[in-house]
């Protein structure tokens, strides 16, 4: 039996008798969602998720981690519960602020942090320990999608268009995009017709376009979204043997551009390691505990 703390505000979900509690706050207006589980004094980990977000939600990562650490996982704006910001501009810089607020909620805003983010969420991440230098012990990619690669005149296009093409989804049939939002979003109840409301839908449509915007510039700009000036702490690329090889016909794979990435930062003198992995894009999701048992043997 799970025990429940009848004082907090938040509520809880039990998975093999480790206790995850889930927090609902404010901020700037909209309603946003996180998690917290394990003993609040050992190391806490923030643990950023990709997409999509119903990962997160589907996952046993949040248990083992909280064998060695406090974690809190934001679950970000736009994604299962949380509700989109109002205004997207830099959403990079965005989230990473999301971040910087849940832990002042939490009391672990002076407190030094080992921030883990998957895909996306390495990206979040990456700016989160530039902007947030002061606040990290360690920082841990995996899966990190960072978009160098050369561009045919096919890819030009679709990236080029990707906008529009997204834009197109406010015009489907509503059945469509409710269909759409759960596939994408993780968004799990159908009843809950407030979730699908047009202002919430473009809301969400313009959280992707903002991001993809960002991807398509990177690429334009030859540019890796993960090359930053990081402060002197441990960072750690995990990449995964098979994710994306297929796209290494077009000049580009998550492996070879991590390496490259991790050797131009370590003739900087910076602290890094290079975990290769044995699995795909999801590795971290289906087999937590193997991709954190690596982890610890680099972290220890």
């Amino acid at each position: 039996m799970c025990p429940l703390n009848e004082n907090s505000s938040g509520f809880f979900i039990c998975y093999n008798q480790t206790m995850i509690e889930t927090h609902q706050i404010q901020i700037d207006g909209v309603n946003i969602f996180y998690k917290t589980v394990g003993d609040k004094s050992k190391q806490t980990a923030v643990f950023l998720h990709g997409w999509p977000g119903v990962m997160l939600a589907k996952s046993t990562l949040l248990e083992e981690l909280a064998k060695d650490y406090f974690v809190i996982a934001p679950i970000h704006p736009g994604y299962l519960e949380s509700e989109p910001l109002r205004n997207y501009n830099d959403i990079l810089e965005q989230y990473a602020d999301v971040v910087f607020k849940i832990l002042s909620i939490e009391g672990k805003d002076n407190e030094k942090l080992v921030v883990l983010g998957q895909s996306f969420g390495a990206t979040v991440a990456s700016i989160f320990a530039e902007k947030y230098k002061e606040n990290i012990k360690a920082v841990v990619f995996v899966s990190s999608f960072m978009c160098t690669r050369k561009q045919d005149f096919i890819r030009k296009l679709l990236w080029n268009f990707g906008g529009l093409i997204i834009r197109s989804f406010l015009y489907l049939p509503t059945k469509l995009k409710k269909r759409g939002l759960y596939a994408f979003f993780g968004l799990q109840s159908t009843n809950n017709t407030w979730k699908y409301n047009n202002a919430l839908i473009r809301a969400r449509i313009g959280l992707i376009d903002n991001s993809t915007k960002i991807f398509r510039e990177s690429m334009r700009k030859d540019g890796n979204l993960l090359d930053r000036p990081y402060g002197n702490f441990p960072i750690i690329f995990c990449q995964g043997d098979v994710d994306g090889k297929s796209l290494n016909v077009y000049g580009y794979s998550p492996m070879d551009e991590g390496a490259k990435l991790f050797e131009k930062l370590k003739s900087e003198g910076k602290r890094v390691d290079f975990i290769e992995l044995k699995g795909g894009h999801d590795i971290l999701y289906k087999n937590p505990k193997y991709v954190l048992e690596k982890i610890k043997e680099v972290l220890l």
